[in-house]
């Protein structure tokens, strides 16, 4: 956006009801009283949905699947954000325990991580060490949770992710995970083609036996090199090193893209890599780049690799070219915001104008971040950025 909305928009938001972000949270058995596996409210085994209607909506589904013996609400902020970005939503409670690895890694059949991941995948019996029905597998609870979803908030659309036949829309989807949520999107990549696939500490899947990675990595995948993406942290040794983990990405094609980038030292949107990595200091080098409660913080309470996520699940791929907007260039968090304002990448920008919907400004400055906005009524606002290129305007809400 180059300059401020016309006078239509203008009164279209002050039109506007402001709703805030929509979260539901929904036990796996109330979508289908046959799903039988992890659906233990006592273990807060539930689904998680966000929908922001204040924002405009790019007709894509984000799923995230957690990590091993993790659950959707463990994973809300990066969840919350891709509703904010306009996404509808969702993180998948699905059969995650025991772990791929440790049925897996030391295995003598080459196929043992690919057949136990699409039994989980699909419920088809693939694999004689696991046991995952058609009823409880990820596929169907993701169809009964779009559908229960979908009777329940009709307004936030939830039935275009899925045809006449409740066949998956997969095409219409960005499949996420951490971990074991990670390896389980890479293998409905392999089978299918996504909309993009976002890897965070993952997938994990070395074949101690053979010494390699899984032989999954190989062969023909639905989904194209170019919409994978991979982030990890460089002391994370679960389940595979670095190194094992960075091979992995190389099979799957991520390094025609670019090498590894170190988000510590490379500002968005990081060389237009596929492949990112951070070494800042961690108790928990495997949970930081995506769970909730492991997560880095800044000062002001925001995730320290929000702007990664933000370039994961949003820019597009430019052929190596740093021709982003001016407005991606400059990042500004969180959105919606309470009473913070954070900004990333300001090299070059000289002023900072915050006005209201009818065009008049509340606060001009340079140095927005140290002003508390806690005062401000909720609603739509506009940042106002300038440079030598010129001025552009960044729509925000406040809570």
């Amino acid at each position: 956006m180059t300059k401020l909305f016309t006078l239509v928009a203008i009164i279209f938001f002050l039109s506007k009801t402001q709703a805030q972000l929509q979260y539901h949270q929904v036990l796996p058995s109330s979508t289908d009283t046959a799903i039988a596996t992890f659906t233990s409210p006592s273990s807060n085994e539930y689904h998680t949905a966000f929908y922001n209607p204040d924002v405009v909506h790019k007709n894509l589904l984000f799923v995230f699947l957690p990590g091993t013996g993790g659950i959707p609400k463990g994973y809300d902020r990066i969840d919350s954000l891709a509703a904010n970005m306009g996404y509808n939503s969702i993180g998948l409670m699905y059969p995650n325990s025991p772990s791929v690895g440790s049925l897996c890694g030391g295995s003598s059949d080459s196929l043992c991580f690919e057949n136990v991941r699409l039994e989980i995948i699909d419920g088809i019996d693939h694999s004689s060490i696991v046991t995952v029905d058609t009823t409880n597998c990820i596929e169907h609870r993701l169809v009964k949770l779009l559908k229960y979803l979908q009777n329940n908030f009709p307004s936030e659309n939830w039935a275009q992710f899925v045809d006449i036949n409740n066949h998956i829309l997969w095409n219409k989807i960005v499949i996420s995970g951490h971990s074991q949520g990670g390896g389980h999107a890479g293998i409905i990549a392999k089978h299918h083609q996504v909309r993009r696939v976002v890897f965070f500490a993952s997938p994990k899947d070395y074949n101690q036996y053979y010494n390699k990675q899984a032989a999954w990595f190989s062969g023909p995948h639905q989904t194209p090199a170019i919409d994978y993406y991979g982030f990890s942290h460089s002391g994370d040794f679960t389940g595979s090193t670095p190194v094992q983990q960075l091979a992995c990405y190389h099979l799957f094609g991520m390094n025609s893209f670019g090498p590894l980038v170190n988000v510590d030292t490379s500002i968005f949107p990081y060389n237009n890599s596929h492949i990112l990595t951070s070494s800042v200091s961690s108790l928990n080098a495997h949970g930081c780049v995506a769970t909730d409660n492991q997560i880095i913080l800044d000062i002001n309470n925001i995730p320290v690799y929000r702007p990664v996520w933000f370039y994961m699940l949003d820019i597009p791929v430019m052929s190596g070219k740093n021709n982003y907007p001016e407005e991606l260039k400059l990042l500004v968090y969180p959105n919606p915001f309470s009473n913070k304002i954070s900004l990333t990448n300001t090299a070059g920008f000289e002023k900072y104008t915050l006005l209201n919907v009818v065009g008049q400004s509340i606060w001009t400055g340079n140095n927005i971040e140290l002003q508390d906005f806690s005062n401000l009524t909720a609603g739509f606002y506009f940042l106002k950025v300038a440079n030598k290129n010129g001025a552009h305007s960044i729509k925000l809400i406040k809570h």
